[in-house]
């Protein structure tokens, strides 16, 4: 064994035992003779292989140990493994050990070591499972041509450890004895979460980190405080990834920043869960039944300038018992439940104090530093002629991480006695200022206003004119915007990387995206105002983003939509942005605008957001009354979808009342088209049709496709639901003609779909089957959830109609999960309503009769017509299997009577199964007692129905999971 620590590059062995707390509570006495074992054996080890232990660096029963080679740390891992395999623990007891291999350069302190790849060693360990010995990328470097006999090395991909740095290519060793029934690794990545990768490595904080996870076992609203730019963010994403495990449902960031209104927060939240708005519903109560059961947190960044909307945090709180969040923000939040955590600033020196370099290096401010500056510098090293000078750097920026860092990238250019010196002389000057800010919010603007002057003319107005962009910006849109003078930004924006005043960030491999922390785009845009620039940049920047928007129009309906919805995804913060400018400066193109945007709004589920600034945008006066027309048909549609059936029909009218007077034919039509559909959600089926056919002509004699397309589907769709299948599958045909024909991938899929879905009604599955396929592959191309929701219904029905009640349960299990995760409650009625259904085919009364009182509660307060009797149905022949006819019947009684006057006959697939379930119903209880239930159903009210279908449904739930006769009923679903 190594008597001496070494230094410099050394390979690291951490290992420790999984599962070891319960086992201490289990078994103590058996633990405590085994870990006393268990490091005999790792110890004795580590010694025949050369290896070291510093003292106290594990803890518990962690091991820690060094290595100069990696040959020997490898060989040292595979025998400790099979020997604590072989080892008899006492009365049956296992430990199993999980290990990680990693290397790089440390700094030994009083015998431990320290530094980032030792952390990163330990957050390597943290996705393994006992019994596995995982390897970093840099280690199997090393160890490739010196694999122990009997011992491989597989490859199990890139993977994203818990401080959330680079992802790590990882290893696992193959040794003689390991375990076979390994589950994936517990790497960030295999969680659900939306934690955004640093670029950087995550320096001290350990104090902090454990006492906010400990506010979170006991608190479930944590407020992380300070001024901008000391380090509440970075903090919040590492608190987030060191507990991800503790939450099924995950751990969500929300970047706040971008967002303007308070109002405005629900809308945020669900969109970063991937949430869709719902129809009749508002986002708040959405949002609470989608989180009710989750266990999550929820990490909400930049809340300050939305105070108002705090007191929305703590109804969320009240009504889902499981979840957590944790804020930052530079001001309290002041609401019942909240726990404030001010974010102090990274350990530093006094003044005057220097010691030497292993004394100095254990102040988290000068790591950072020296992290930082190798950086811009990778043979920068604390020297004994340069280490008074950063420790007094590290001192005068009073350990703000944002401050350091912009400091530390000036190491590039200036040593740090001179940095100091410019330093020093310039914070005199600016802490003396702004007397009205707390001492440490000076320091900062100081080191920004320092770092700004530093620049030459040219980045200084860049600077400025980047502090525009709302979240992050391409390449493309920096040059646009901010090279309006015709100069190329390039070179001055990778100077501005290269100082940290910019950060770039993963985007698209050809296109690469940059982003500024809040404080200094603060600062930028007061130079911006102060310069008297605000006006023309913000000009620039709106124009951009209307040519953006313009340009997708036409590629959204062709073989580039996919592409073009990400890309408007990507800019959504932006657009939003230039779209409350024009409000401000010209109301018309804001018009014009939102009128591009609806149907982005619409296929990404932004319906509250697109609802917000529609409502912004009509509220101010138009000169031009045909682009208020476009745009009030297209806030109609989106209110529409929202359930707000009379917002939506006043906005049709007006739209077609402006297009008439303003002799704008197509304007006209879309405002027609949209007052058909209103009518259609309305039940005047006979209207509806009159109008769509009215639209339908006004877009065959203009030539306009899309909206034909529109206006047919929507007939096509009235046909379908009032049975007349032979008009519905013609309109479809020829739309899906005129779809293909644009390469709409989009629409192509929505007209499978419909075809699919009208074939089934009509119970032949053969030909809908392919139909559904190539509808599910192309919207999972263009990343349609809900479309791929629809579809999957399909399927499922498909699998029924040919009896495979198996295979339909799983399909419609996966359903459920699709609209569930969007929070879409008519189509998750629905589904249970199906799931229900197929539950009681197979015999699983129980659980079918649950199903189906949750699709009916959601359907009855929706009043949703068209799931409402499939759940009568569903309960009505659970009860027939059950024997208990008489309630069947009131229910078949009840639903044929509602299905005539909603004008949505039984489809021909459902017809031999109702008839079976009635013939079950006639056995058990005689022809005469169900022929009254029977006319009894037929006369009650709905109120009675649905009473008397959640009695039915509990009498399943209380049956048990198999019923007591018969096989499933004939018939498709």
């Amino acid at each position: 064994m190594l008597t001496h620590a070494p230094s410099g590059t050394v390979v690291f062995l951490m290992t420790d035992i999984e599962g070891s707390t319960k086992l201490w509570v289990e078994r103590p006495q058996t633990m405590f003779r085994a870990l006393q074992r268990h490091h005999e054996i790792i110890a004795e080890l580590v010694r025949r292989h050369e290896g070291h232990l510093p003292v106290d660096q594990g803890e518990g029963d962690s091991t820690f140990s060094v290595f100069e080679r990696g040959s020997e740390a490898l060989a040292c891992a595979v025998e400790v493994q099979q020997r604590l395999g072989e080892e008899d623990w006492g009365e049956g007891l296992i430990l199993r050990v999980r290990m990680a291999l990693h290397a790089g350069e440390v700094e030994v302190r009083a015998g431990a070591y320290h530094g980032t790849e030792v952390g990163r060693c330990s957050a390597l360990r943290a996705i393994a499972h006992g019994g596995q010995v995982l390897l970093s990328q840099t280690v199997f470097d090393l160890v490739r041509d010196a694999i122990p006999p009997d011992c491989g090395i597989r490859d199990v991909g890139e993977h994203r450890l818990k401080d959330l740095a680079r992802t790590e290519r990882v290893y696992q060793l193959l040794y003689a004895g390991m375990p076979h029934d390994l589950p994936p690794l517990r790497s960030v990545d295999q969680m659900p979460q939306n934690l955004t990768p640093q670029l950087t490595s995550f320096i001290g904080r350990n104090e902090e980190m454990e006492r906010v996870v400990q506010l979170l076992r006991s608190t479930r609203l944590v407020t992380l405080t300070g001024p901008g730019g000391s380090g509440k963010t970075r903090l919040a994403s590492q608190v987030g990834a060191e507990i991800l495990k503790r939450f099924h449902a995950g751990v969500w960031m929300v970047e706040l920043a971008p967002v303007e209104d308070p109002s405005l927060v629900p809308e945020a939240i669900a969109s970063a869960l991937g949430m869709r708005d719902v129809p009749n519903q508002d986002t708040m109560t959405s949002l609470a039944e989608f989180l009710r059961e989750k266990q999550l947190l929820l990490i909400l960044d930049n809340f300050e300038h939305l105070l108002e909307a705090a007191a929305f945090l703590t109804q969320l709180l009240e009504v889902a018992a499981e979840l957590r969040i944790l804020v930052t923000s530079r001001a309290v939040l002041h609401v019942r439940g909240e726990q404030d955590f001010s974010v102090p600033p990274l350990s530093s020196p006094s003044p005057g104090e220097v010691g030497d370099l292993e004394f100095l290096t254990q102040y988290e401010s000068v790591q950072l530093f020296i992290d930082r500056a190798r950086l811009a510098r990778p043979d920068f090293a604390v020297t004994n002629e340069n280490a008074a000078a950063v420790a007094e750097i590290c001192h005068r920026l009073e350990g703000l991480p944002l401050a350091i860092e912009l400091a530390a990238a000036r190491t590039k250019i200036l040593p740090p006695q001179a940095l100091l010196a410019r330093l020093s002389k310039q914070l005199d000057v600016l802490t003396s200022t702004a007397r009205d800010l707390p001492a440490r919010q000076r320091t900062l603007r100081g080191a920004i206003e320092w770092s700004y002057e530093l620049l030459n003319e040219a980045e200084r107005g860049l600077l400025a004119r980047l502090s525009l962009f709302a979240g992050d910006a391409s390449l493309g849109a920096i040059e646009s915007v901010c090279g309006a003078d015709g100069g190329d930004v390039l070179d001055d924006l990778a100077s501005l990387v290269d100082k940290s005043l910019v950060l770039q960030i993963e985007g698209d491999a050809d296109e690469p995206r940059f982003v500024m922390l809040e404080i200094i785009k603060e600062y930028g845009r007061e130079r911006l105002v102060g310069d008297g620039e605000y006006e023309p940049v913000a000009a620039a920047h709106a124009r951009f983003f209307m040519d953006l928007a313009e340009r997708s129009a036409s590629r959204l309906a062709g073989p580039e939509q996919a592409s073009w919805l990400g890309i408007l995804e990507k800019e959504h913060v932006n657009l939003q942005s230039a779209l409350g400018w024009l409000i401000r400066s010209d109301v018309d193109e804001a018009y014009l605008l939102a009128h591009l945007l609806q149907w982005f709004w619409w296929v990404r589920g932004h319906l509250s957001v697109g609802r917000h600034w529609f409502e912004r945008v009509l509220a101010a006066p138009a000169t031009d009354p045909l682009k208020r027309s476009r745009a009030l048909s297209s806030a109609g549609a989106l209110v529409a979808d929202l359930g707000d059936k009379e917002a939506a029909n006043a906005y049709f009218s007006e739209a077609a009342g402006l297009a008439q007077e303003g002799d704008d034919p197509l304007a006209y039509a879309w405002a027609v088209t949209g007052l058909g559909h209103i009518a259609y959600l309305d039940g005047e089926r006979e209207k509806a049709v009159g109008l769509q056919e009215e639209a339908l002509n006004e877009f065959n004699e203009l030539g306009d496709l899309r909206g034909r397309t529109i206006a047919m589907t929507r007939l096509g769709m009235l046909a379908l639901r009032t049975g007349d299948f032979t008009e519905s599958n013609r309109l479809h045909e020829e739309i899906l003609e005129i779809r293909r024909g644009m390469d709409d991938t989009w629409g192509i899929a929505s007209v499978l779909n419909n075809l699919g879905y009208n074939a089934i009604l009509q119970d032949d599955p053969e030909e809908a089957l392919p139909r559904l396929e190539e509808a599910l592959r192309l919207f999972r191309d263009v990343g349609f959830k809900e479309g791929i929701g629809n579809v999957l219904d399909s399927l499922a029905l498909v699998a029924s109609a040919q009896g495979d009640w198996d295979r339909a349960t799983s399909l419609w299990e996966e359903c459920l999960q699709v609209f569930r995760s969007l929070g879409y409650r008519q189509a998750t009625g629905f589904v249970l309503a199906q799931l229900g259904k197929a539950e009681i085919e197979r015999r699983s009364l129980s659980r079918g009769g649950a199903l189906l009182a949750e699709g009916l509660t959601l359907a009855n307060d929706l009043y949703d017509t068209e799931t409402l009797p499939y759940c009568f149905e569903g309960i009505a022949g659970g009860l027939a299997i059950m024997g208990e006819g008489a309630g069947a019947a009131f229910l078949f009684g009840f639903a044929e009577v509602f299905r005539a006057e909603a004008g949505e006959p039984l489809p021909p697939v459902e017809q031999p199964r109702r008839e079976a379930h009635l013939d079950m119903a006639r056995r058990a209880s005689g022809g005469p007692t169900v022929d009254d239930a029977l006319a009894r159903g037929a006369g009650t009210t709905r109120a009675e129905a649905v009473r008397t279908a959640h009695e039915g449904a509990e009498l399943l739930e209380g049956s048990g999971t198999t019923a007591r006769q018969g096989p499933a009923a004939p018939g498709g679903r």
